[in-house]
């Protein structure tokens, strides 16, 4: 429903009133009514890592749902929780991540009458503007099961799509939660403009930003799939390189570094690299623990110190372990004169083999054990 206001100014000339009946003005719907409209179509995503997420269309009895690629990236079995409390299978083979940007389409089977959403643009929406966000926010200290959230806030920034990682292009202030990833964001009609995705941590002011991405970007890398889903066996997508969530046993995955950029290592600046990563290494295997503790499991997601987005995708204790980590990493890197991209320059290095008659010219005190250069940094480069 659309609400109308008319405003009627009114013009004196001397004696005579010119009375001017403007076109009508669009007035938004309550915050009540945006969350009626909001409970309606979104969907709980239940599986290794639980999300939300919106019924987008409806062809049958075949339902179709857009979320993150990263709520349903990693293997397993998932579930969806539609609006009446109803559970419905996913069949993992019907998961389609979309290129370039962090979203997947989903689909379920039902005989039952959901809701799907009228779709906004995005491009119409300011620094300003009010906007809602939903979803399915995990258990935590006070609750202990997954709930429904739905929080307002405006649009505090926008990025230039093509410069925006992953499609995240909208920022916004609504104060989301773990879980709510996949989410609408909806603006005062009640319209989908968004998919909500990501919290990102400034570790080095503790400020969150929040973001999403719009539905226009949505429209734009789904044409190719308009209609059906091809099946796919998990099939690697773009987002499954330096910044996915791919897993690899005891291990975390190296970001990408510019070899090009690297400049002849002094002797001097490799024992200095040498030596931080000895005082890394305790603070690394220590947290690592932790944090595989907390995801359970022997596998542990891709974290990148460089790359914030790999930690939002985290359980919050855990990112807090990996954020402080990281705080205490940069502290030993800038102790040893060394940045991050500078250490990442210089194990790209070493792991092809460009230094390594410097390494075995270096102080025997720093030198390497036999056969641990090539795990162990790739554990320290990024985590």
């Amino acid at each position: 429903m659309m609400r109308f206001a008319y405003e009627i100014p009114v013009v004196v000339l001397g004696a005579a009133a010119i009375v001017i009946v403007q076109s009508p003005v669009v007035v938004g719907l309550t915050a009540v009514e945006v969350n009626n409209i909001a409970k309606a179509i979104t969907v709980r995503i239940d599986g290794s890592n639980p999300g939300s997420g919106v019924i987008i269309n409806r062809q049958g009895n075949t339902y179709t749902v857009l979320t993150n690629w990263h709520v349903v990236q990693l293997k397993g079995d998932y579930t969806i929780q539609t609006p009446d409390g109803q559970r419905y299978q996913v069949n993992p083979k019907l998961v389609k991540p979309l290129s370039e940007v962090d979203l997947a389409i989903v689909q379920f089977e039902s005989t039952q009458s959901y809701r799907k959403p009228e779709l906004g643009n995005a491009e119409q929406l300011i620094e300003g503007t009010t906007v809602y966000v939903a979803g399915w926010a995990v258990a935590d200290a006070v609750s202990i099961e997954s709930s429904y959230r739905f929080v307002d806030g405006r649009i505090s920034g926008r990025l230039s799509t093509n410069k925006a990682k992953n499609g995240y292009s909208l920022i916004y202030t609504n104060t989301t939660k773990p879980g709510m990833s996949g989410g609408p964001v909806l603006d005062e009609q009640g319209r989908l403009v968004g998919i909500n995705g990501q919290a990102i941590t400034d570790i080095r002011t503790g400020g969150i930003d929040f973001f999403g991405i719009p539905i226009n970007t949505y429209l734009q890398v789904s044409s190719a799939f308009v209609g059906s889903l091809v099946a796919t066996n998990n099939t690697a997508s773009s987002l499954q390189g330096s910044n996915s969530l791919e897993q690899k046993p005891s291990s975390v995955v190296p970001s990408k570094v510019d070899i090009q950029s690297t400049s002849q290592v002094s002797t001097h600046e490799l024992e200095n690299y040498l030596r931080a990563l000895s005082a890394m290494k305790p603070e690394r295997q220590e947290a690592f623990e932790e944090i595989r503790k907390i995801v359970g499991g022997e596998e542990v997601p891709k974290i990148d110190c460089n790359d914030q987005d790999s930690l939002n995708y985290l359980p919050q204790e855990a990112r807090d372990i990996a954020v402080n980590y990281c705080k205490r990493s940069q502290k030993i890197l800038e102790d040893n004169g060394l940045t991050f991209d500078r250490f990442n320059q210089i194990t790209a290095e070493l792991e092809e083999d460009n230094l390594k008659r410097q390494v075995d010219n270096a102080s025997p005190k720093l030198q390497m054990s036999p056969g641990s250069q090539h795990v162990e940094l790739r554990f320290l480069n990024n985590f």
